[in-house]
């Protein structure tokens, strides 16, 4: 089955020339706070609600129904249209945390931190799946891998010019995805959607999105 990587978008006519189109969190914000946003956790949802009152926006930013950020690589700051519409789909376990956006000197009340959790790394046959180590200049190399304690072994190996990547994923027992919108994690923490919601996704016109289609899955 074919699944789309689903990233924000950078320097279009709808995000605008800025990137990301989050400036930052309102000046003297506290990020080491134990309810800041840097405190969200990518395997489990929060014991606490993450202090997301007063998102920056860049002024050569535009908003769109994703909103580029580097607050935080657990989640993405979604529009209220954009909720409606994955809240109708096979989702993780999710929250959808409540936000606010300053922008051109107005705030908007009407964006929410979408936060799935979770992954499928532990039902990867690691045996099976063909890893490689890719540099930029995409020369690879063929990496033995049987586990996910030996991907973490190797990153050390590897430096600051080369990325594990792998080129057919292969589930243990015939394992199926029941998900439109999913992470592999452990050695691959982007995110991916189905068919059927790349195509809502398309239809509905949501903006500031980039898809991408993998074969690999």
């Amino acid at each position: 089955m074919e699944y789309y990587i689903l990233e924000e978008a950078s320097d279009t006519n709808e995000t605008g020339s800025a990137y990301p189109q989050v400036a930052g969190m309102s000046p003297g914000y506290d990020f080491s706070a134990p309810n800041s946003i840097h405190r969200l956790n990518g395997d489990r949802l929060p014991d606490f609600e993450p202090a997301l009152d007063r998102i920056m926006l860049d002024k050569e930013a535009r908003l769109t129904d994703v909103v580029s950020t580097v607050l935080s690589a657990f989640g993405f700051l979604a529009s209220h249209r954009l909720k409606l519409l994955l809240e109708r789909f096979r989702m993780p376990l999710h929250k959808f945390h409540t936000s606010k956006i300053e922008h051109r000197g107005k705030i908007r009340d009407d964006y929410f931190w979408f936060h799935p959790v979770g992954n499928l790394s532990k039902y990867v046959d690691y045996e099976k799946t063909a890893f490689f180590a890719r540099d930029d200049f995409n020369n690879r190399e063929r990496l033995l891998i049987s586990s996910l304690k030996e991907i973490d072994e190797h990153r050390p190996t590897l430096g600051h010019t080369k990325r594990i990547v792998c080129e057919r994923l292969i589930f243990v027992d015939n394992y199926k995805i029941d998900l439109d919108l999913f992470e592999i994690g452990g050695f691959d923490f982007r995110t991916y959607v189905s068919p059927k919601l790349r195509d809502k996704l398309i239809s509905d016109k949501i903006t500031g999105i980039e898809l991408t289609p993998v074969n690999f899955i």
